[in-house]
């Protein structure tokens, strides 16, 4: 249960006089912090954990003892909660779900933000249409569930728009390595299946129930005849490969070195993920734009030397069977469409301007069980998908992020954003914990919506790569 009032407010009274610390106008932020937790505190018990108020109550007395360490210890919450918190080890070695530990951290690094976050009118202007919005859908169900739908993508908003420049570059700096070594580990694991004969040492559930096994050095939810697609330490490989682009990505914005970036676009082939190969295709296109021959040279050379690499090597059959037979037509269809089909369900669904509006049944998100039991047809896993879900009333953040990445594509001609958005249509991880905020960090470069650009007017960097070019 939660402890009393008192005994919080002494706790930090305690630990403020402690540090023989005076500063009214800190302790007074720390009372409000205290008072608008337990102002809030019954929507917390019954929608949220009880790990949630400790970690706000953490949060405060980190704002007091942390200052000098403040920023890093912003960057290490948000690399957790972005990178870390949708892996399904978590669940797997802990009785909590990686959720839980996305809120957490969010709250914290939300606290620690308080300052910046009070100046940021226009975004939380935003928050309250989206809650409007959502609160629509609630009172339409009758469900209370559904007021908490956007609490990640809200979270992530408000978190990408309040980080200062030396923070995103820290960020991206602990990201692009952490890819680096889930990448090699994938390396190490297709070796130790593919030529060692190795297999799983063990393996847990995921929440879709698939078997996720540790391959040495990585998980992976997907093992055909020795062969498998390394997912880090995700559920399955499309999830290792969005990291990377988003990571990709967000590194050209920022102006960071491309051959890094080029490296680990490459190195991500080894997901054989065909939204991945057309990622790469579309970097190398923007990196290249300037001369449309030049563009073109530089793709064939450099997917002529991917291909002679691994025709000459004991993989190739593996990336002709598991990548390149997917580009294959079969019927008038691509081999590896498996989405036109719930496309066309979701067309059907979407007739109906209720579903349009709210969604067509508030079991399929609150009660997923009982959704299934209905007998609905399939509609997940396309573009459309989450609008027959919820409706443009509880899913408007995800549609509102890929106009934004198309839009943007179309007039700043831009491959790579259009290659973004592509991948958010794929994959309808906008408003999905731990994704959310690795992509609100990527729009909030685009659109210059960090915290110095919007108070300051102070661009980011370009480093050495933007200068030489």
């Amino acid at each position: 249960m939660f402890p009393s009032y008192n005994k919080v407010a002494d706790t930090i009274r305690a630990l403020v006089g402690a540090i023989n610390y005076h500063d009214h106008k800190r302790q007074w932020i720390i009372g409000c912090t205290v008072f608008f937790v337990y102002l809030f505190r019954g929507i917390l018990i019954s929608i949220l954990s009880n790990e949630v108020f400790l970690g706000f109550v953490f949060a405060a007395l980190l704002y007091v003892i942390v200052k000098p360490a403040r920023s890093t210890v912003i960057v290490g919450l948000i690399f957790a909660s972005s990178i870390i918190t949708q892996s399904p080890v978590i669940p797997a070695l802990t009785s909590k779900t990686g959720n839980i530990f996305y809120i957490v951290f969010s709250a914290i690094a939300l606290v620690l933000l308080i300052k910046r976050l009070v100046r940021l009118v226009d975004i939380w202007l935003a928050v309250v249409f989206i809650l409007s919005l959502q609160l629509l859908a609630t009172v339409y169900w009758l469900e209370s569930k559904l007021i908490v739908l956007p609490v990640y993508f809200l979270s992530a908003m408000l978190i990408a728009s309040s980080l200062k420049n030396n923070e995103l570059y820290r960020y991206l700096s602990w990201a692009t390595n952490f890819v680096i070594l889930l990448l090699i580990g994938g390396f190490i694991g297709v070796f130790y299946t593919f030529i060692l004969g190795g297999e799983s040492i063990f393996s847990f559930s995921n929440e879709d129930t698939r078997s996720n096994g540790l391959y040495l050095t990585t998980f992976s939810n997907w093992y055909v005849r020795g062969v498998i697609r390394p997912s880090g330490i995700y559920d399955e490989p499309g999830a290792l490969s969005l990291i990377v682009c988003l990571v990709a990505a967000i590194r050209e914005k920022i102006y960071a070195p491309r051959k890094t970036t080029i490296i680990i676009l490459i190195m991500g082939l080894i997901t054989l993920s065909v939204a991945h190969l057309l990622f790469l295709i579309l970097y190398l296109i923007e990196i290249s734009k300037k001369s449309i021959l030049s563009s073109a040279f530089k793709i064939i050379v450099v997917f002529s030397l991917i291909f002679v690499v691994i025709y000459n090597s004991p993989f190739w059959y593996v990336f002709d069977e598991f990548l390149f037979s997917r580009f294959e037509v079969i019927d008038g269809r691509l081999a590896g469409d498996n989405r036109s089909s719930l496309i066309e369900n979701s067309i059907n669904y979407l007739q109906d301007i209720d579903v349009l509006v709210f969604g067509l049944d508030s079991d399929c998100i609150a009660n997923v069980e009982a959704c299934k039991q209905k007998g609905y047809v399939q509609f997940g896993d396309n573009p459309l998908g989450p609008l027959v879900l919820g409706g443009i009333t509880q899913f408007f953040p995800y549609y509102a992020v890929i106009i934004c990445l198309l839009g943007f594509s179309i007039i700043k001609k831009s491959p790579i954003v259009f290659g973004s958005a592509l991948l958010l249509l794929t994959r309808n991880e906008v408003m999905s914990y731990g994704y959310a905020t690795l992509i609100m960090i990527y729009v909030a470069l685009l659109f210059n919506y960090t915290y110095e650009y919007k108070i300051g007017k102070k661009q980011l960097l370009k480093h050495e790569r933007s200068l030489k070019e």
